[in-house]
């Protein structure tokens, strides 16, 4: 464990400065200048809908989505300029990042995995090229765990979240010719990013952080941060973004309520928890058509059961190793023309975490992230616990958001994206935090 992280009092510290505690500091100030906008630009996943890019939707048939995705590599100068940032952010606290990686080696060795998979890849220079953005996004997450405590992750992330939800509402009113879906679903709001989905659950990333504030934190604040990013959520129509809403409200209040008992009690009311979600998993597969129905939605989850069916056979073509980092779905170029000839249309990803993680890397890379799943699991455990910090629960809801989410998209280990920087982020300070509770630490409370 990193010697920094333990303070000599026996309370977790990490050694870092408060921003609110500092004079005026123009080096801190210029670092979390270029972290706001690099993370502005990896929750738009690298193209914002003014450039238009690799997520475009384009049409609909029979309710199911066709998306299109051009093979031309845009914004060259957008990457270089955020590898730039990283790298002389990297270079700075390299020693710190270094002993954050080797602490957490499932996840490193994931994020190693893609570079490699060029060995093996249907298009070894794409798989490099993209594996070394997934790298360098891990280790910026990394860093960012390194250089700012938890309060001020909240802070930082809820900035990004602030101009991310105000531009795309600016966008929306002022430029609907990019900041509405004008094709696809005609009047949603997809604001600055290119497809409303990203864009829900990019305000659902930005909303869980309000989980981690401090009961009285400047509450007017916060009150008009959640009006606004829940406005946006709902201007997206996003169906899929809708659900997992009320899945996150649903798991903070039970966050909320069980954290209160006693570990004895706490096991009885999970026990009832637990029996209460199973009868209501019952009761969602007796009703399912009617469910899908009042949600625009048909047996097929707008196709989604079809594209499963076609991916499982592609995948058992090559179940271990996968068919190379990114390098699956490349049009009618690549393996995926299958899938769009069996499907007769331009299917853009597997519409599921772990089967795109499955087809890129294989079992290997689905086993290495589910390694790291479970080892964030048993750490949640641990750090769940009568008097715990607020941002825990933000942590466990970040963990928790990416779960939901993989359901029907991939949101697993994707470059450029605040999706897998922020789940890194989640299971490194677990991890930090369960482990000074294990050697009988006491949380430290300060901000």
């Amino acid at each position: 464990m990193n010697a920094g992280m333990i303070h000599s009092t026996g309370s977790i510290y990490r050694e870092s400065r408060s921003l609110s505690s500092l004079s005026f500091d123009p080096r801190r100030l210029l670092q979390g200048l270029l972290l706001v906008l690099v993370f502005l630009f990896f929750s738009v996943q690298g193209t914002f809908s003014f450039e238009g890019g690799e997520h475009t939707a384009a049409s609909e048939k029979g309710g199911t989505l066709i998306a299109v995705e051009s093979n031309v590599e845009t914004g060259r100068a957008s990457n270089f300029a955020w590898v730039g940032v990283v790298v002389i952010l990297l270079a700075v606290r390299a020693k710190k990042v270094f002993v954050a990686a080797k602490s957490m080696p499932t996840i490193t060795c994931l994020a190693c995995l893609p570079v490699i998979s060029a060995a093996w890849s249907e298009d070894p220079a794409l798989s490099f090229r993209r594996g070394l953005f997934l790298l360098l996004s891990t280790l910026l997450a990394y860093y960012f765990f390194e250089e700012y405590r938890p309060r001020e992750q909240i802070r930082l992330i809820s900035v990004v979240g602030f101009i991310a939800a105000f531009g795309s509402i600016a966008v929306a009113l002022l430029f609907p010719q990019y900041g509405q879906d004008n094709m696809v679903h005609s009047g949603a709001w997809q604001g600055i990013y290119t497809h409303k989905n990203v864009c829900a659950s990019a305000m659902l990333l930005f909303i869980a952080p309000i989980l981690g504030v401090d009961p009285g934190e400047r509450r007017s604040l916060w009150a008009f941060y959640w009006l606004m990013l829940t406005f946006l959520l709902i201007m997206t129509r996003s169906r899929s973004g809708w659900v997992v809403a009320i899945m996150l409200l649903v798991f903070a209040g039970a966050l909320k309520l069980i954290g209160r008992f006693k570990n004895k009690d706490r096991n009885v009311v999970v026990l009832v928890s637990s029996v209460f979600a199973l009868g209501c998993g019952w009761i969602v597969a007796l009703e399912f058509d009617r469910i899908l129905s009042l949600l625009g939605r048909d047996a097929t989850l707008s196709g989604r059961t079809l594209i499963w069916s076609a991916v499982f056979d592609a995948i058992a073509k090559r179940p271990f190793l996968g068919y190379g980092y990114a390098a699956f779905w490349s049009g009618l170029r690549g393996p995926s023309a299958n899938i769009i000839l069996t499907l007769g249309w331009a299917v853009p990803h597997a519409h599921n975490g772990l089967l795109d993680v499955w087809l890129q890397l294989g079992g290997l890379g689905v086993g290495l992230f589910c390694l790291s799943l479970l080892g964030a699991v048993r750490d949640m455990l641990t750090c769940f616990r009568p008097g715990r910090p607020a941002y825990i629960d933000w942590y466990i809801a970040t963990v928790a958001l990416v779960i939901f989410f993989s359901i029907s998209e991939p949101f697993i280990l994707e470059d450029r994206s605040m999706n897998w920087v922020l789940y890194v982020v989640a299971c490194i300070n677990l991890r930090y935090v369960a482990a000074a509770l294990r050697k009988g630490k006491s949380l430290d409370t300060a901000s």
